[in-house]
């Protein structure tokens, strides 16, 4: 069974993207040889993909940690956010670590209101 989207993002690519966000997704396909979809859909919002690149480089670059270590935060990070995600998706509870971020079904209706 599939599912209409809750919302629709367009992908921008570095032809499409504007400002600052065309140079971060043209750098991130001649680095990766592709534009990974979050890259694409942040570059709605410019503000958002300077910032996320930003902050992802500052970690790599001072947080301390050796690149296993630091493969290991991001993907824990990544596995509770999907964790929270699918929690959504299919009604389960989010655990309790977790409740504060908890994504609420009238939270996108509030954002774009």
């Amino acid at each position: 069974m599939s599912k209409a989207p809750l919302i629709s993002v367009e992908l921008k690519t570095p032809e499409t993207a504007e400002g600052a966000a065309a140079g971060i997704l043209a750098g991130a396909r001649d680095q990766l040889g592709f534009v990974p979809n979050m890259y694409a859909a942040m570059a709605n919002m410019p503000a958002v993909l300077e910032h996320y690149t930003a902050s992802y480089s500052v970690f790599r670059a001072a947080a301390g940690f050796s690149p296993a270590e630091q493969e290991t935060v991001i993907l824990g990070i990544a596995c509770k956010t999907f964790s929270n995600y699918i929690n959504h998706l299919v009604g389960t509870e989010v655990d309790a670590a977790m409740a504060a971020y908890a994504l609420s079904s009238n939270a996108l209706t509030e954002s774009t209101a």
